[in-house]
C-alpha cells in the first residue's frame, strides 16, 4: 500500500509505526518528507498536506479514527458526515470537539461495523455495513458468525436487513424505508427482455430510483428511458422516484409508492 492511500484510510495522518507496518520503508518516508508528501507533526505522527489540523490533535492524543468517521476514509457508503469526527482511544479520555470510542489498538473491519451498528442510528449502520458487504471488505456469513450469541439485539437485527444485492447507497435507504412502511421489496429485480430494475414493491410495482450522479453520459441516460419505456408497453407499472424524495422527503416517497399500489390494484 502506497502513503497516499494509507493516508487517506486514516483521514490523512497516520503514525510511524502504521506506516512500517504498510511496509513503507524508513528511507522512503524521511524522503518524502523532504518533499513535502509529508510532513511531521511531532511523536512518531506524520500528515498530508492538507489534513484536518484537528485530527493531528487526536493522533498527537493517542486517537485515530474510528465508526463512522473511518468507515468514510475506508471509501464506505455513509449516508452523514457526522458533526463531529468519531475518534477511538485505548483507554477512555475526553478529546474536545471529538465523539470518543474505547476501541482496540488494531481494529478489524468486522469490529468497525459492529461498533458502527451500536453507535449510530438504525439506517445509518446499515448503509455501512451493506457497502461493507457489497464491496465485498466482508461477507455476510463472517458478519453472522460475528454477531451470533452477542448481547446486542440492534447488531443482529441490522445485519437482517443487509441485502448484498443493493446498487447503490440510495437503494439501501429506498429499500430501508419501503420495507420498514410494510411494503414487501425485492431489489436488482430482472425483467426478462427488458432489463434490471431497482425495486420491485410487493411483486407489483417497479420503482427506479433516479438518482442524477448515475447518468454520467447521455447513453446511459437513454437506456434508462429505454427500459422504462419498455415495461410501460408491456403493461407493468413503473414509478421513478429522484434522488432527493427518497433522501429526505421519506414520508412523501412512502406515501407516493402506497398510492401507485392502491391505483394500480384499482378496477378499470
Amino acid at each position: 500500500m502506497d502513503v497516499m492511500e494509507l493516508g487517506r484510510q486514516h483521514g490523512g495522518v497516520v503514525r510511524w509505526r502504521e506506516l512500517i507496518e504498510a511496509g513503507i520503508a524508513v528511507a522512503a518516508i524521511a524522503t518524502m518528507v523532504e518533499g513535502g508528501q509529508l510532513i511531521a507533526a511531532g511523536h512518531g505522527v506524520y500528515a498530508l498536506p492538507g489534513a484536518d489540523p484537528a485530527l493531528v490533535t487526536v493522533r498527537l492524543a493517542g486517537g485515530r479514527l474510528t465508526c463512522v468517521s473511518r468507515a468514510r476514509a475506508l471509501g464506505l457508503w455513509v449516508l452523514a458526515e457526522p458533526a463531529r469526527p468519531h475518534v477511538g482511544v485505548l483507554r477512555a479520555a475526553a478529546i474536545p470537539g471529538c465523539v470518543v470510542h474505547r476501541v482496540t489498538r488494531n481494529q478489524s473491519m468486522i469490529e468497525l461495523l459492529r461498533q458502527c451498528c451500536r453507535c449510530l442510528l438504525e439506517l445509518d449502520a446499515l448503509v455501512i455495513v451493506e457497502s461493507a458487504v457489497v464491496q465485498r471488505r466482508v461477507s455476510w456469513d463472517e458478519l453472522r458468525r460475528a454477531v451470533d450469541g452477542a448481547r446486542s439485539s440492534r447488531e443482529r437485527r441490522i445485519l437482517q436487513l443487509v441485502n448484498p444485492a443493493s446498487a447503490s447507497i440510495l437503494e439501501t435507504v429506498g429499500r430501508y424505508r419501503l420495507t420498514k412502511a410494510g411494503f414487501h421489496v425485492h431489489c436488482q429485480v430482472v425483467v426478462p427482455g427488458v432489463g434490471r430494475y431497482d425495486l420491485l414493491v410487493n411483486g407489483v410495482l417497479y420503482v427506479e430510483l433516479d438518482g442524477a450522479e448515475f447518468h454520467s453520459d447521455r447513453q446511459s441516460y437513454r437506456n434508462d428511458r429505454r427500459r422504462w419505456n419498455l415495461l410501460t408497453v408491456r403493461g407493468l407499472p413503473l414509478l421513478t422516484v429522484p434522488y432527493e424524495t427518497v433522501m429526505y422527503e421519506p414520508e412523501v416517497f412512502v406515501r407516493l409508492v402506497g398510492d401507485a399500489l392502491r391505483r394500480h390494484r384499482r378496477p378499470a
